[in-house]
């Protein structure tokens, strides 16, 4: 048997056992945005604008990384780090400067299309 409800709330929703704010960002005009702990630039927040016009944005807290952990995991699998580095487990793979770090070997499979420098690697 299928019911039909209409639930709305006005000015936001807040849960306050988890600390869980769903309402209208509060750093960008226009947004909305799940927060905990809050909802504006600072806090750990998922948000997105209220019209199709925008993607959607995850934000971590200021000085915390973003982890990403994967089939039930309860470690790391990758982390953008507060400092913008890309992470494989622990592994640096982008630093901040979006220089690749500890990679022993790139292997391509369309040798015609690449150019490949180096500065100090195997590869050319």
């Amino acid at each position: 048997m299928a019911t039909d409800h209409n639930f709305k709330v006005k000015n936001g929703l807040t849960v306050e056992s988890g600390n869980v704010i769903v309402e209208a960002d509060g750093t960008y005009s226009g947004y909305a945005t799940i927060g905990f702990g809050g909802t504006s630039n600072g806090s750990n927040r998922v948000f997105g604008h209220s019209s199709t016009g925008d993607g959607i944005y995850l934000a971590s807290a200021t000085g915390r990384h973003i982890h990403f952990r994967t089939n039930g995991s309860g470690s790391n699998t990758f982390r953008m780090t507060s400092s913008g580095e890309f992470q494989v487990g622990s592994t640096t793979i982008i630093d901040s400067s979006r220089n690749l770090t500890n990679i022993p070997s790139i292997r391509l499979t369309n040798e015609t299309d690449a150019a490949l420098t180096s500065t100090g690697h195997a590869f050319q």
